[in-house]
């Protein structure tokens, strides 16, 4: 309301050219109220005083003529207003009668039932309602409007909250945009893991020295025994895989081939650089090198048939895995140093015991710029305190010489390696029948990696549905037999899969939805007579999978 009293009275200054009050009733609400002591409705009217005063004496007494004889034709045209404004004034202030003029009334009231001074300002003389009422009429709605909409805005600041301890802007620094801020605030992208096969197991086997002419036959080997090893490990499907893709597997990180087998090579031995490397390079087989310092040529153990720290440093660059094998070779449960010599006390057997384990890994890390993370114990000979401290040093897995087909859940801190010697063929038949499809006389199988393949969905894959398209192309398996081929899905079994002779596709839309969150794949065939197989495992999103668990509502009959 008091928005609207000061717009009509703006409004009605403009019209009669008065811009001096027109802008003491606009200013005015604004800055007065700030004062304490001085009442909102004596604004206007007290700075009418000063306006007025100062008018009237420069006039005299030609004003008082003027203004009489205008209240005069105001009060005959409009006797019923003047009538009433003058008894509101009379009611009032009753002594203002005496005083007011017919174009000015102005009192100061000073009865004891008014508190506060009051000014007070009247004008009784109206105007009839002519063009410019109507002008003012189309106004007046726009000035509350504006009033109104003022006043919420305000409103609104007052209710927002304001930020608690702002943090201060440094000097020089720039501020972000909006869509940095709004990037830096986005959640960050989910990571999804690759499903991986549990059911996958691998071998590791373990070689010293490769040397024409044995003498050693506990940990010596001929070249041609070890290439045919690596050719029987190819003709039976077993993929070898590196160290660190193993160790991945583990942790969930990666997926491998149902059966695997890992190479691993002992001590540091020259044969291992000229020998067994172009071997392995041959069939394109990753391997790890287990090394143990003090036998690097120029160590205490280091002679003229040692591999040298260059050589370490060739095989690093080409991709072959380095790893730990103690610093001197010893049976690490003992308290004797065969270096010095000497029977060690429980001070030096701890100090001599960090060198062999940490010592050897922050050398290696040194001398080759590498990240060394399994540990090999000598002879295959630990206890409890030894693998806490492999473990305090960071190694992830410490491996023996107790061989057995390794799974998922087998604990890291006793990964066991069937170690090959010469004199004893039967180790490694035995370790391939361990994880080989073929037992009791049956049909041998030729295992494929899924990577030549094409599979679809592809092998750890996560796909958002529980009816996919499985597929396949058979054409790196060579000539196979059409009729040969079969396809089966965990949970489903046997598929009736199509297959085209022209592209070696093979495929399957799955009909009937998928109720768990990983499938297998098990394909096979026969390309020469041979039979080959492969699988492979994806996920399914879990609300695909919980949709597909969830059973189909019966409809209730009406009646």
């Amino acid at each position: 309301m008091r928005f609207a009293q000061f717009a009509i009275q703006t409004l009605c200054y403009i019209e009669r050219g008065n811009f001096l009050r027109a802008s003491v009733a606009t200013v005015g609400p604004v800055i007065f109220p700030t004062m304490s002591g001085v009442h909102h409705d004596g604004i206007e009217s007290f700075a009418g005083i000063f306006h007025r005063c100062r008018w009237h004496r420069r006039t005299g007494g030609q004003r008082n003529e003027e203004t009489q004889s205008k209240s005069t034709v105001d009060q005959s045209r409009h006797p019923i207003s003047y009538s009433r404004s003058s008894s509101s004034a009379k009611n009032f202030c009753p002594e203002m009668s005496k005083r007011s003029r017919p174009s000015l009334v102005l009192a100061w009231c000073f009865e004891a039932r008014f508190r506060k001074k009051r000014l007070f300002f009247m004008r009784p003389e109206l105007k009839a309602f002519t063009s410019i009422m109507l002008t003012r009429s189309a106004l007046l709605p726009l000035l509350l409007a504006f009033s109104v909409s003022t006043c919420k805005k305000h409103e609104n600041l007052a209710a927002s909250p304001q930020p608690q301890n702002p943090t201060p802007k440094a000097f020089g620094v720039a501020t972000a945009s909006p869509s940095i801020n709004a990037a830096a605030n986005s959640p960050a992208p989910k990571t999804t893991k690759p499903v991986v096969d549990q059911t996958a197991q691998v071998i590791v086997f373990g070689y010293h020295r490769f040397v024409t002419n044995v003498r050693h036959p506990d940990t010596e080997i001929m070249p041609a025994a070890f290439e045919a090893q690596m050719t029987e490990l190819k003709n039976r499907g077993i993929t070898v895989i590196g160290m660190q893709d193993f160790l991945a597997w583990k942790r969930g990180e990666k997926n491998i081939p149902p059966r695997c087998a890992i190479i691993t090579i002992d001590d540091g031995w020259k044969s291992q650089y000229e020998v067994a490397w172009p071997i392995l390079k041959k069939y394109g087989y990753p391997f790890t090198m287990f090394i143990y310092t003090e036998g690097v040529r120029g160590g205490h153990f280091g002679g003229g048939e040692a591999i040298t720290w260059e050589q370490l440093a060739e095989m690093r660059d080409a991709g072959i895995d380095i790893e730990a094998h103690s610093a001197t070779h010893q049976d690490l449960r003992k308290p004797y140093d065969k270096v010095a010599r000497k029977r060690l006390s429980p001070p030096e057997y701890e100090q001599w015991l960090q060198n062999e384990i940490v010592g050897c890994k922050q050398l290696l890390e040194q001398r080759l710029g590498i990240k060394v993370n399994c540990f090999a114990v000598p002879y295959g000979f630990y206890n409890e305190h030894i693998k806490e401290v492999a473990r305090n040093a960071g190694y992830e897995a410490i491996f023996t010489v107790y061989g057995q087909p390794l799974t998922y859940n087998a604990p890291l801190n006793s990964l066991g390696r069937y170690m090959i010697e010469a004199n004893k063929p039967k180790v490694f038949a035995d370790a391939v029948k361990m994880i080989g499809t073929s037992t009791g006389g049956a049909a041998a199988v030729a295992e494929v990696a899924t990577t030549n393949l094409a599979t679809q969905p592809a092998d750890g894959e996560t796909v958002r549905t529980a009816l996919p398209l499985i597929r396949a192309n058979l054409s790196a398996m060579g000539p196979v037999d059409p009729g040969s081929v079969q396809l089966r899905v965990s949970g489903l079994g046997l598929v009736p899969a199509s297959f085209d002779a022209k592209t070696q596709i093979v495929s399957y839309q799955v009909t009937q939805k998928l109720r768990e969150k990983t499938c297998t794949v098990i394909l096979s065939a026969k390309s020469s007579g041979k039979k080959i197989e492969t699988h492979w495992t994806f996920g399914i999103e879990e609300t695909a999978a919980a949709t597909s668990t969830s059973p189909t509502p019966t409809p209730t009959p009406k009646k």
